[in-house]
């Protein structure tokens, strides 16, 4: 399917993951100097709880306040893009920071997030190489698509949703659909796609009514070259499965340019 740029795409955020088998991405008593290695891109820093990751095909989890590996943010300076890194885990997002409906902010595409996580594990392999310590290695990837669908206000889950015989005009409660599929031409690879309704509010203040459509990739992968080929192909295979789960009249709300 040929890729089409939207002028109001329901993107709200997207991330890329590297993970490694060993720990040693991160020297909890340097943090500034591994910052100072991402400054002039991202200036700001904030500290959130860790994730782990189980085996593919399970989600990821947040561990509870007694482990003391935390994740490190470091953020843009107008907080939509942001780089995080914790003791096995590298992974860059884009955020939307506004409810989908409107036009859309400034993203570069997802190549140009491949291209600045390439530069930001080459920043971090610098800082472990330059430390005297080995680097680790890549052991699997993760990437995740989140979609937030405007409906309500007469527009149905089915006008939404491709397939989906639901009557009712306005929004309904506990709606929720999620299944796994394998990811095309990978043996180990899955792909998880869950759609929920929601009511969501920004923090700007704005609220909606939404239909959040979000896929998770992970694959296995053990080379930097092999992990962004695979992040890549994995992208593409949700956006094709964005355009198939959408009805091609809601699309055209998407102002397609």
């Amino acid at each position: 399917m040929s890729r089409r740029t939207y002028d109001r795409a329901p993107l709200f955020e997207v991330g890329i993951s590297l993970f490694t088998e060993a720990n040693g991405l991160v020297d909890a008593y340097d943090i500034k100097g591994l910052h100072d290695r991402y400054r002039d891109i991202f200036p700001n820093v904030e500290k959130q709880l860790p994730i782990i990751a189980g085996t593919n095909g399970t989600p990821f989890q947040v561990t509870g306040p007694e482990d003391d590996h935390h994740r490190w943010w470091f953020v843009s300076e107008d907080g939509r893009d942001l780089v995080q890194v914790q003791t096995n885990f590298l992974g860059r997002n884009w955020r939307r920071q506004s409810l989908p409906g409107g036009d859309m902010p400034p993203y570069g595409g997802f190549s140009s997030l491949l291209t600045s996580l390439e530069d930001c594990w080459g920043r971090l392999t610098a800082s472990i190489t330059d430390a005297g310590r080995d680097m680790p290695e890549i052991s699997r990837v993760e990437v995740f698509y989140d979609n937030m669908l405007p409906y309500g206000d007469g527009v149905r889950i089915r006008d939404v949703l491709e397939g989906i015989a639901l009557g009712t005009p306005g929004p309904v409660s506990n709606f929720q659909l999620a299944w796994s599929e394998s990811l095309p031409n990978s043996a180990s690879g899955h792909l998880q796609i869950e759609a929920r309704a929601v009511h969501a509010t920004a923090p700007t203040g704005e609220q909606g009514d939404f239909i959040r459509l979000r896929f998770i990739a992970k694959d296995d992968a053990s080379t930097l070259e092999e992990a962004l080929a695979i992040l890549n192909e994995a992208h593409a295979t949700m956006t094709d499965r964005l355009h198939s789960l959408t009805t091609e009249a809601y699309r055209a709300t998407w102002k397609a340019s």
